[in-house]
């Protein structure tokens, strides 16, 4: 049964897996389900059997007698573990293709839902993945198994277990999901982080890797901070041992012990969990009219709101008693607009506020406001927008929201632009500035769902996302800076960058993640960079730019990016290409 622990948002799922049976399957099955596991995890044959490579096999030694032993729903529950893939053995590989082959025809014919191939790493990794490919591809011919049938086991602690997947992944196309062997040692010097990125279904821990702690069983503690990085992406945690004992609920126990540890999540993050990997278009507010219920997901993130008022009450601090012009540019239904107005209010400012918004329902949602909250009563509202707009009023302070995901990328420094005309020298903006961050990014799985929903197409488009199931290889770098005001046009609207990433491990490329960082005022900041990321703030989402053809790069290689954005009075958007180069840019190979 799921484990639910309400200060986080993702369920723990727990499975135990047997290298042989003790009793009857329909035995097996009522223990494991009466201790709450949520899977069962068994080969088809005991250990040590000799087998002949036909029928006589399955009669004789397996496991499972037959498919009447559990119902079709039973089934559901039950993952199979055929035989170790081990094509090293010129003399006996083609009678261990044939013996799996059967066990995978068999576990097809049963109906379970997902087939686990524990691969022998040992040898060339180039060859191996090619005879891995071709064998699993034959497999699949033969049977109507889908490729999310098939699990592909390997040790977490074996040095090129990612290099082997990621051939295989090359090789084949397919991000095979993954199961990741623990036992009762890690290697501190291979980065297990990188599995985050990957399809990983199943995290397999040995009996070995369990000591008896003062309060029942646990994990050593060297494996703890290992198997808890994990927990965020539900996988199964199986618990792997020679035979089904009476102790099968102490090792639930201890995973559930060790899920108590996490530290709570915030309402704020506990809500945005549901969009991990969620592939979003931005949103286009200068060209479309947002919606009613889009607004208000957005006036749920407080910590924005606080640091809107926390700057105007800045700059209300610095009038010293004189009269102030202010201009909320772009009011939506009037979230940060009451943080302008409580904030004169707080610090006793003589604030002379005027709203202009385009849309003309947020508009009518901005006069009610005004209609039912005594402190709005002075305001001006207008309907209109920024570059149309005619009066003869210079503002002393433009407060605005146009911030999108990359910064830059809803047009801001276009609308701010166009607002500079009811600007004064010494007018202040808030925000006073916004920085773009960029950095290569891996995330096999939202590269295969681009292609799915979008097609060839999908890969020039850009995606806001809430990245989870990824991981970076480079140092995030800078990208485009506009200031506000800026009467001198030191920051064109078009502009280009060429950014040098060096790649610190070996990776597979899918694109390039981007962030923002704004200045309101002084030192108060908004962030979505992961160094300086504004807590407990999820009004913004990274942006994807993705690649069509991922790419694989080894340590030390650099990528260099030619980053442009440009604006031609009608639209705004970006292009980029690469280079990827060994080592050295100027003396090495390069792949466009």
């Amino acid at each position: 049964m799921v484990y639910k622990f309400d200060q986080v948002p993702w369920v723990l799922r727990t499975g135990l897996s047997f290298e042989k049976l003790l009793d009857p399957l329909p035995n097996t099955y009522a223990k494991v389900t009466q201790r709450k596991f949520d899977i069962m995890v068994l080969p088809i044959f005991p250990p040590n059997i000799q087998r002949i490579g036909d029928i006589s096999d399955f009669v004789n030694f397996s496991h499972i007698k037959s498919d009447l032993q559990l119902t079709s729903n039973q089934f559901k529950q039950v993952y199979i573990r055929t035989t170790v893939l081990d094509l090293n053995q010129d003399e006996n590989k083609k009678f261990i293709k044939k013996c799996i082959q059967q066990e995978i025809e068999y576990a097809a014919y049963l109906g379970v839902p997902k087939i686990i191939i524990p691969i022998n790493q040992n040898g060339d990794i180039e060859i191996l993945s090619n005879k891995i490919t071709k064998f699993i591809k034959k497999i699949k011919q033969n049977t109507y198994l889908e490729n999310t049938s098939f699990i592909l086991e390997l040790d977490i602690n074996n040095p090129n277990s990612w290099s082997l997947y990621n051939q295989i992944r090359i090789k084949s196309g397919i991000n095979y999901a993954i199961s990741l062997t623990i036992y009762n040692q890690i290697d501190k010097a291979i980065k297990y982080t990188k599995w985050q990125a990957e399809n990983l279904q199943i995290i397999n821990i040995q009996y070995s890797a369990f000591t008896q702690g003062n309060n029942g069983l646990e994990l050593l503690n060297d494996l703890k901070k290992v198997v808890k990085q994990f927990f965020t992406f539900e996988p199964y945690y199986l618990v792997q041992g020679k035979t089904p004992n009476q102790e099968m609920n102490d090792y639930r126990m201890a995973l559930i012990n060790l899920f108590k540890t996490q530290e709570d999540v915030t309402d704020q993050y506990y809500q945005s969990f549901d969009y991990n990997d969620v592939l979003q278009l931005p949103l286009q507010p200068y060209k479309d009219n947002l919606s009613s219920a889009t607004y208000e997901v957005f006036e749920q993130d407080k910590q924005k709101y606080d640091l809107y008022e926390d700057a105007c009450v800045k700059y209300y601090e610095k009038s010293k008693g004189n009269e102030i012009f202010v201009l909320m540019a772009g009011a939506g239904r009037g979230g940060i607009l009451d943080r302008v107005i409580l904030a004169a209010i707080k610090t006793k400012a003589k604030a002379y506020i005027y709203a202009i918004e385009k849309n003309p329902y947020a508009y009518m949602t901005l006069i009610y406001q005004q209609q039912n909250n005594e402190h709005w009563r002075n305001i001006k509202i207008i309907n209109s927008d920024l570059k149309t707009w005619e009066t003869n009023l210079k503002f002393d302070l433009v407060v605005s929201e146009l911030l999108g995901s990359f910064g830059d990328n809803e047009l801001s420094p276009e609308c701010l632009g166009w607002s500079q005309k009811y600007m004064k020298e010494s007018t202040v903006s808030i925000p006073q500035s916004s920085t773009s961050y960029l950095v290569p990014v891996s995330c096999p799985l939202l590269h295969n769902q681009i292609k799915q929903d979008y097609g060839k197409g999908g890969y020039n488009k850009s995606f806001v996302v809430q990245f989870h199931k990824s991981y970076t290889y480079s140092e995030i770098q800078e990208v485009f800076t506009y200031t506000h005001p800026d009467f001198q046009n030191t920051c064109p609207l078009t502009q280009h960058k060429t950014i040098e990433f060096i790649i610190n491990d070996e990776c597979f490329i899918t694109g390039f993640a981007g962030y923002f960082e704004s200045s309101l005022i002084g030192n108060i900041k908004l962030s979505t960079h992961p160094k300086s990321h504004t807590y407990d703030m999820y009004s913004w989402f990274p942006i994807y730019f993705p690649i069509e053809i991922p790419f694989i790069g080894q340590k030390d290689y650099r990528i260099i990016i030619q980053f442009d954005r440009f604006n031609d009075e009608q639209k705004v958007w970006y292009e980029w290409s690469y280079q990827l180069y060994n080592k050295d840019p100027y003396t090495q190979q390069r792949w466009d």
